[in-house]
């Protein structure tokens, strides 16, 4: 297996207790990484409805400003702040 220098580490930290000089030797460790298919998927669902989320809320934001632009809706709102003060 041919493994260029430095590049097959894949973001996890490992702690070498003891290391030797072995005249001309490579040394190779190999670290099992758990497979994150499932995690990664997980978290785009997530993305997914935070996008969704978001659209909702813009779209009831447009609703509300439609609805403030409404006169007597407007007189409405006037009169329950009234009523709440």
């Amino acid at each position: 297996m041919s493994v260029p220098r430095g590049n097959s580490i894949a973001g996890k930290v490992i702690q070498i207790n003891l290391c030797r000089s072995r005249r001309s030797k490579e040394t190779l460790i190999s670290v099992l990484v758990s497979d994150t298919s499932a995690s990664d998927a997980q978290v785009e669902h997530l993305r997914a409805a935070i996008d969704d989320g978001r659209q909702i809320i813009k779209a009831k934001e447009q609703e509300i400003a439609l609805l403030k632009l409404d006169v007597e809706f407007a007189k409405y709102l006037v009169l329950a702040k009234q009523m709440h003060q």
